[in-house]
């Protein structure tokens, strides 16, 4: 008798499933578990430029407000002007007025030809947070200077 390799089973044995006994579908676990990922991904962006609109808010508000001043008027350099340059300045950036607060100082009389500084501080809030008083992110700062003259 001829020697065969094959293995023979009985007809009433089965083979096991491929499976190993569990059928799924691995489009809704790949669509679920991306969702699980992204959501805080994307939460994070979104906060990190919530953070970089705040910083360009604060060093733009800061330098337009100086040189607003430096080119008003005679008697109209205040601090109250300089918190509406930055307030202005803050909105191109989608900071709302509140969270911009803005000092000036003055050598003496805030006229043109002496020092003047401008801080402005902003503060960031997180993305997406329907509460009345969102919680901060960060507290930013910029200052801007000139020293008077033509060129500064």
């Amino acid at each position: 008798m001829p020697s065969n390799n094959r293995l023979t089973l009985p007809a009433s044995s089965s083979l096991p499933s491929e499976g190993g006994g569990e059928e799924g579908n691995a489009l809704v676990e790949f669509i679920m578990l991306g969702t699980l990922l992204m959501i805080p991904t994307l939460y994070f962006l979104l906060s990190v430029f919530s953070l970089q609109s705040a910083a360009f808010a604060a060093s733009n508000a800061s330098s337009q407000a100086l040189q607003y001043l430096q080119q008003a008027p005679e008697g109209q350099a205040s601090s109250q002007v300089a918190a509406q340059v930055a307030q202005l300045a803050g909105q191109d950036f989608g900071i709302p007025a509140e969270y911009i607060s803005t000092r000036l100082i003055c050598a003496a009389s805030c006229a043109r030809g002496e020092r003047m500084e401008v801080q402005v501080t902003v503060t960031a809030h997180l993305p997406l947070i329907p509460w009345v008083v969102s919680p901060s992110l960060a507290t930013l700062e910029s200052r801007a200077v000139a020293w008077g003259g033509n060129y500064s």
